[in-house]
């Protein structure tokens, strides 16, 4: 089975019998043996039961229409929102489990409580359930279940084919270019240090296109600092290009040792030819390539790709290190902090990861555990589908392995510890703000917003979102300010107006990912900032947030900030309260990324071209004047005659186009 290989699904509809109070609904998708089915809660169940027990006699009622067979089933609450999914080699037993709450923890008698409605999908085998299971997790993030949060997908180093001289660049998501992929890395700064060390050894391009056509008389400055042997001025022929493509691609694929006699082969008739000069090339390039090899901490000498996965837990939260090697080389790691409850099982925790983890790139041959999950053998035939061959999934108990698994697991133990101090810290940081403020509870939901523009021009402004575990970097959003009035105040005060009115008006919405109500707002600016905002929230009868102003203090100096309150009250906080510091970090963070989104924006329209502007210019008559006149540029500067002089562009563009620019 393919990974892209679609679960087909059936449709139909019908009413089963009404027992305990539940409604039941098959519906049906496609045309494949698979079902799904619904059960719902009946509104006129007896007001005595309780909301357990309730929910168990809906489930147990659902368990009598579940088949004997493999398959998913999914927990809804009573707004329909996705509380867990599961699979089942078998649906029945599965799902009726669920109604003794003799046997369940507290997590589970918690889901259970909340669940109104049921569904299950029927799949012809176990490890097509673990499928469907592992991309109904990906995509809809259950409450109850292990999620991944980070869950971005990894770059890659992609060698491009679609070029006479190929380039080499980093590359994130699906593998929709011509190309040989070598990866992935655990981080984008991995692949770009990656990147510069392999330029140094075998100058490969990394320039654009347009970049190259631009360099045929003169070399940029990769060449000059000997990370590229500039074929876009032809310094280097076609074929010895390649050469050091294909020695790429050897190097990238483990074999190392055939580059370095190949490059030292090279250093030693460039010296018997007296070329001085290329033998020092070549000498630099094996002091690079030693450097490379030398920095692996383990030489893998019987296996080039491995992924090593280590999982430890402490108090109930988890810490899985993930340590990539490609081609022998180490290329990283990386931590991962799965979400789950606190009585969550280190076997589940481990199966649920590995299966969101390689929905996101093709596994490797090898993976080195040092938890063995229940339904391993699934789990390998899941994971082996999706890189088209066997996968070994293994504990290391000795040799080699063993010590590479025993360094992820040290790594991952460490940065499980660290990470408990700093939530630790930030939880005492929300309780100073909670006390400070004299909120009834602990604030769940932060955000922070902040503008930047220069004079009114470029204009954005960003919210950023911090919660009971630290910054929410996946909730971070970013406006672009369509208009500034100068009515309500101008520059900052328009732009905060705007900036809450959009975001309030779809909380009011229920749009999605809008619909969560903040506790605080603390806004980048003094009264008449927190002003605007309250006036917003009053117009819109939005309620229970509090509205805290950061002022910067007398010459802008940090540690002498002014806190406002929508009652017109101001008060500061000593220089040395951690209440400050944590104020401070959430409002520079706000204005770093307030400052990248204006950076951007200002960036894109200065690379703009201005022929983009004309109205009734395509990208054909484009291409048509930067050929004729090689630069937009010369197409302002040139005269009613040289326009009208264009092939096939036509008086009447000719004039549009002299007119855009003269009047």
């Amino acid at each position: 089975m393919q990974q892209s290989q679609k679960l087909q699904k059936t449709d139909y509809q019908m009413l089963a019998p009404d027992n305990h109070g539940a409604n039941a609904v098959i519906e049906e998708i496609g045309e494949s043996p698979q079902e799904e089915y619904h059960a719902s809660e009946d509104s006129s169940g007896k007001d005595s039961i309780g909301k357990i027990d309730k929910a168990c006699a809906l489930i147990r009622d659902f368990a009598l229409q579940c088949p004997e067979q493999p398959g998913c089933y999914r927990m809804f609450d009573g707004r329909e929102n996705l509380l867990y999914v599961g699979k089942a080699k078998n649906l029945k037993k599965r799902v009726i489990s669920y109604s003794n709450r003799e046997r369940q923890s507290p997590r589970i008698l918690r889901m259970i409580s909340e669940t109104t409605s049921l569904s299950f999908t029927i799949t012809p085998t176990e490890m097509e359930a673990l499928l469907l299971e592992s991309n109904l997790i990906k995509q809809q993030q259950p409450r109850y279940n292990i999620l991944l949060k980070d869950d971005k997908s990894m770059p890659r180093l992609l060698i491009r084919r679609d070029h006479d001289f190929p380039r080499m660049v980093k590359h994130r998501g699906i593998k929709d270019i011509k190309g040989d992929y070598f990866g992935p890395f655990p981080s984008t700064m991995a692949v770009n240090r990656a990147m510069i060390d392999l330029q140094k050894i075998f100058k490969l391009r990394d320039c654009s296109d347009n970049i190259f056509k631009n360099h045929q008389h003169r070399p940029c400055m990769r060449y000059q600092i000997k990370r590229c042997s500039a074929p876009c001025a032809g310094l280097i022929g076609k074929q010895d290009y390649q050469q050091s493509v294909d020695d790429l691609k050897d190097f990238l694929s483990g074999n190392h040792e055939s580059v370095r006699v190949k490059i030292q082969d090279e250093m030693q008739q460039a010296s018997d030819n007296m070329e001085y000069e290329k033998a020092g090339v070549k000498r630099d390039q094996l002091k690079y390539l030693a450097s490379l090899t030398r920095f692996q901490r383990i030489n893998l000498r019987d296996i080039k790709d491995i992924d090593v996965v280590a999982l430890v837990m402490q108090n109930g939260q988890s810490c899985i290190t993930v340590f990539f090697y490609r081609g022998g080389c180490l290329l990283g790691h990386r931590n991962y902090f799965p979400k789950h409850s606190h009585d969550s099982e280190a076997k589940e925790i481990i199966s649920s990861f590995l299966a969101q983890l390689y929905a996101q790139y093709v596994p490797p041959k090898h993976i080195l555990i040092n938890e063995m999950p229940d339904d391993i053998d699934f789990l390998c035939d899941l994971l082996s589908a999706r890189r088209d061959g066997k996968l070994e999934l293994a504990m290391p108990h000795r040799g080699e392995r063993k010590s590479l698994m025993e360094h992820a697991v040290q790594n991952a133990m460490q940065a499980l510890q660290m990470r408990v101090v700093s939530k630790t810290s930030w939880h005492n940081n929300l309780n100073l703000l909670q006390a400070k403020l004299n909120l009834p509870k602990l604030p769940e939901r932060i955000e922070i917003y902040d503008n930047s523009h220069i004079q009114g021009s470029h204009a954005a402004s960003a919210m950023v979102v911090a919660g009971t575990e630290g910054l929410m970097k996946q909730a971070y959003r970013k406006f672009h300010i369509k208009q500034i009035r100068d009515d309500i105040g101008g520059d900052d005060y328009a732009m905060m107006h705007e900036v809450m009115y959009r975001r309030f008006t779809r909380y009011q919405k229920q749009e999605k990912q809008w619909a969560i109500h903040p506790d605080i707002l603390l806004i980048d600016g003094g009264k008449g900032q927190v002003q605007i905002v309250k006036s917003v929230l009053d117009a819109l009868k939005i309620n229970n947030v509090y509205v805290l102003g950061i002022a910067k203090g007398k010459d802008r100096n940090a540690g002498q900030e002014t806190f406002c309150l929508p009652d017109g009250r101001i008060f500061t906080l000593p220089d040395n309260d951690p209440l400050l510091f944590f104020l401070q970090n959430l409002r520079d963070e706000a204005h770093r990324y307030a400052l990248g989104a204006h950076q951007q924006k200002r960036s894109k329209q200065t690379l703009q071209n201005p022929l983009d502007e004309i109205e009734g210019i395509g990208a054909t008559r484009k291409k048509q004047l930067l050929q004729y006149f090689g630069s937009a540029k010369e197409v302002k500067n040139a005269a009613l005659e040289d326009l009208q002089n264009v092939p096939g562009l036509g008086d009447k563009i000719a004039h549009k186009i002299y007119a855009y620019f003269h009047h």
